[in-house]
């Protein structure tokens, strides 16, 4: 049988490295023997692993760097949750700074989101594990009727992470869809921010596919 138990650093007094915080935060070596920040002293394979860790701290320092705090826990939850929306945010705002252009609805993936929370101190390489692939910001142009096609699809499956949006389900059909606070219109054309990932293949998109426009920017999401 397995079960799970919280690593809140009880056995060991270890905490999360900051900068310039290694050995107070994860120990340190004498000769083969690991000592805890609770003063615990420990050989063998664990000591082991402990030296590989020490080792790497200086090469890690650019990514404890502290660039933010969140006074509460910003987490991840499906169909929508504060860290969703703040990546899907913080993509439109920056694709439009890029562009130029009001974006009017954003689409972005549960699955490019690898950290579920964050939470206090907000280092660089909290950012870099949330998201970790080289993913770049992008807009397309979409009809109205594309965009019921897909977010009716994502009412029978799983929805993504979606911005600028109000949309009802009942028993896995759409009963409304508004973009800036009006029915989604079939011809219309609308601005769609988004991840170079989704405009291809990626979880079964192909936002490219049926766009009027495509625009890609050099800016990579962990940067925005």
């Amino acid at each position: 049988e397995w079960k799970k138990i919280e690593i809140d650093g009880s056995r060991s007094g270890c905490k999360a490295v900051t900068l310039g915080s290694a050995k107070e935060s994860i120990g340190r070596m004498e000769g083969k023997t690991y000592v805890a920040p609770s003063g615990r002293r420990i050989k063998g394979r664990t000591a082991k692993i402990a030296k590989l860790l020490l080792d790497s701290q200086d090469e890690m320092e650019p990514l404890k760097v502290i660039i933010g705090y969140a006074p509460e826990n910003i987490y991840k939850a499906y169909p929508e949750s504060p860290l969703s929306n703040l990546f899907i945010d913080r993509i439109m705002a920056a694709v439009e700074k890029e562009s130029g252009k009001k974006m009017d609805m954003g689409i972005g993936n549960f699955g490019g989101i690898r950290k579920n929370a964050i939470y206090k101190d907000i280092l660089v390489d909290d950012i870099c594990s949330m998201f970790p692939f080289s993913n770049q910001i992008a807009y397309v142009v979409l009809k109205g009727s594309y965009l019921k096609k897909m977010v009716e699809k994502m009412a029978r499956t799983s929805f993504q992470v979606l911005g600028g949006v109000k949309i009802d389900v009942v028993d896995k059909k759409v009963t409304r869809f508004e973009i800036g606070g009006s029915p989604v219109e079939d011809d219309k054309e609308y601005y769609v921010a988004t991840i170079s990932f989704l405009l291809g293949s990626g979880d079964s998109m192909y936002l490219e596919n049926e766009a009027l426009e495509v625009r890609k920017f050099d800016k990579d999401i962990d940067e925005v």
